[in-house]
């Protein structure tokens, strides 16, 4: 059944108290009854809003009518896919190590385009005569056979290198070259969660479907780390430009107080070094980087807060200007009290009186209404 937001659709069960001879309202898109107008309505628009998804493509923003549709021709696509495909291309799947769904199925076709499994439907070239068979064997030819397919990190067998045991319809086993085989079909990927203990693949060995050891697909490479995030290599890295502020500050404050002509310099220079040393202590070098970290750490914590602030903007933003249906939207302007229409006609005449103004004004020329009626016909 189609998914309204995250959660499947659970039909309502009719009335308990409904008795043979209650006048009900039908909704035929999801085969529901219900006895009160404004449920059934309700129930009718919210089919009718963009807000269902497909539950088995996943396809969001469909009307529950398209919803079913969808969810019909996945289910078409899936039961035309080669039933001797479904499990070797989901062992293949299970093997791989990427992070994106294209680069999955670049790898699982790339080693598959080539290669032929057990219980798979070919076309064999047999004695210049092309036949559909079953493939129920598959041996390595040549060097190829020697690798062992339990070790790791082996290179899989050569597409070429393999040898094919096939049957064709009338029982007849042969065996052929990967040159003399092609596809019957052409082969489609279709992996999803959970057809894994659906089709025992925890079980399967890729022994069981090809020869050789199993392939060994790339893996994605992992996300970059945001900046300013600190990693054991960047910590290494600062780790040897830190000194003692101490240090730093005597040496600076006695190489400005060094005198410029050596040992011609009079005394009172010479006795700064020692006065400045005295007048810094460790308590004050102490105190001063305290100062100078907090005032980092609070320019750090004023930054992170613009960008949060800046952040929660644009995603209100984005969200406000969403195009969203009316169901979702809860700040729409509550419609106006109706004020009743007084004229001289009954009110269960009104409708008519409407319905003979829409037939005249429709079909005022075939009627020539103008001949009678030069002012035209109003209410």
């Amino acid at each position: 059944m189609p998914h309204y937001g995250k959660h499947p659709f659970i039909r309502q069960k009719p009335p308990a108290d409904l008795k043979p001879n209650d006048e009900v309202f039908h909704c035929r898109l999801t085969n529901e009854v219900f006895k009160d107008y404004e449920e059934y309505f309700a129930q009718v628009i919210l089919c009718n809003s963009l807000v269902w998804s497909c539950s088995v493509t996943g396809r969001p923003g469909l009307t529950f009518q398209d919803a079913l549709n969808s969810e019909k021709a996945a289910l078409e696509a899936l039961n035309r896919f080669p039933a001797g495909l479904k499990k070797p291309l989901l062992l293949l799947a299970t093997l791989t190590q990427r992070g994106r769904l294209g680069d999955l199925c670049d790898d699982v076709f790339s080693f598959a385009r080539d290669r032929y499994f057990v219980g798979e439907s070919v076309e064999v070239n047999i004695r210049n005569q092309r036949k559909t068979c079953t493939v129920t064997g598959v041996t390595a030819g040549g060097a190829a056979a020697k690798g062992s397919p339990s070790k790791k990190g082996a290179t899989p067998v050569p597409a070429d290198k393999v040898k094919y045991q096939v049957v064709d319809s009338e029982g007849k086993n042969h065996t052929v070259a990967a040159t003399d085989i092609c596809m019957s079909k052409v082969r489609l990927l279709g992996f999803q969660d959970g057809v894994q203990k659906k089709y025992g693949l925890h079980q399967l060995k890729f022994t069981d479907m090809f020869v050789g050891p199993a392939p060994t697909f790339s893996v994605s490479p992992r996300a970059r780390a945001p900046p300013g995030s600190q990693t054991p290599d960047s910590k290494a890295k600062r780790a040897p430009k830190q000194a003692s502020p101490k240090k730093d500050a005597v040496k600076k404050d006695a190489t400005a107080d060094k005198p410029a002509t050596g040992g011609t310099a009079p005394s009172t220079a010479s006795a700064a070094v020692p006065q400045l040393g005295s007048r810094l202590t460790d308590r004050d070098f102490e105190d001063l980087l305290q100062l100078k970290m907090a005032q980092k750490e609070a320019r750090k914590q004023t930054l992170a807060k613009k960008h949060e602030e800046k952040r929660l903007y644009a995603q209100f933003l984005s969200e406000w200007n969403r195009p969203r249906e009316d169901l979702e939207c809860d700040d729409l302007r509550e419609l106006p009290s109706m004020v009743p229409l007084r004229c001289f006609l009954p009110h269960d005449r009104f409708g008519d009186l409407l319905m003979v103004l829409e037939f005249l004004n429709v079909f005022a020329d075939q009627l020539d209404l103008k001949d009678f009626f030069a002012a035209g016909v109003s209410f």
